[in-house]
């Protein structure tokens, strides 16, 4: 008899001494949540962005069709959000195996409460842009402040003072918990350059459990997964105003919304009648 068995090895060794076939996958799970910065005081051409602590971000609690934050609005879920079909649950009554977290922040949306120093009025999706209800990617600095997201940082340096003062914690059925640690040991799950990897820029660039977490399926104990993550410790940044092409004074934004995304990895087994 091993002392010691893995979860994996514990699944595959029950389908096994049942005699029963099984279909299995390595397919990665992701869900999206994100923090929200207040912007404080602007004087002169600088301002203040409070990423205040308390915040609580709540992953793989919803499904594809469900509608999240994002932004300053609720909008629709789409498969660039998660692949889960339902929130909490397993897709296709499969039990997943958990032997790796990674993170990422995948953009920042920025608005504007005013927009009469543009020189001309936004209309369609530069309007969306100035609500915060898209995401910009802005290298030149030329809406978003340059501490957010400009190239000449080399790194995603926002993201890099936040992750570590943010705890994670996985869930099963609202009642086990178990404390993970903070965000900064979850790399960026994927290949990327060495500047924004946050880690080793490889394909198998994440926190690994080689142990393994079991998230059952529909129907059985542990079937209720969540990731939770709780910003412990207030963020604040100093950011430089930006004027607009056309403008005559430094526009103040009111909000920064970082997006996040939280990626699960391992095995997933099913039968194959559920498939």
């Amino acid at each position: 008899m091993e002392l010691f068995q893995t979860v994996r090895s514990k699944v595959l060794s029950a389908f096994e001494q049942a005699q029963v076939s099984f279909v299995a996958n390595t397919l990665p799970y992701h869900s999206t949540r994100q923090l929200v910065g207040v912007v404080e005081q602007a004087v002169d051409d600088i301002a203040f962005v409070v990423f205040a602590a308390g915040q609580e971000l709540r992953f793989f609690t919803y499904g594809l069709g469900d509608q999240i934050q994002l932004g300053p609005n609720q909008v629709n879920v789409t498969e660039a959000d998660t692949n889960l079909a339902k929130g909490l649950s397993t897709n296709g009554a499969s039990d997943f195996v958990i032997e790796g977290f990674a993170m990422l922040a995948r953009g920042i949306r920025v608005a504007y409460p005013d927009t009469t120093g543009w020189g001309a009025p936004p209309t369609g999706n530069v309007l969306d842009l100035s609500n915060g209800e898209v995401n910009t990617y802005d290298p030149a600095a030329i809406v978003c402040s340059p501490q957010a997201q400009s190239p000449f940082n080399l790194e995603d340096g926002l993201f890099q003072h936040l992750a570590p003062l943010m705890s994670v914690e996985a869930e099963w059925d609202r009642k086990t918990h178990l404390r993970l640690g903070t965000c900064d040991l979850f790399p960026q799950g994927g290949a990327a350059s060495c500047l924004r990897s946050h880690g080793v820029p490889t394909s198998d660039n994440r926190f690994n459990v080689p142990e393994g977490l079991l998230w059952r399926r529909d129907g059985q104990h542990d079937s209720e997964f969540c990731l939770t993550c709780r910003l412990e410790r207030t963020l604040v940044v100093p950011i430089s105003l930006v004027t607009l092409p056309g403008g005559e004074a430094y526009d103040t934004p009111s909000h920064l919304y970082v997006e996040l995304v939280a990626r699960l990895f391992g095995l997933s087994v099913q039968l194959p009648s559920s498939i």
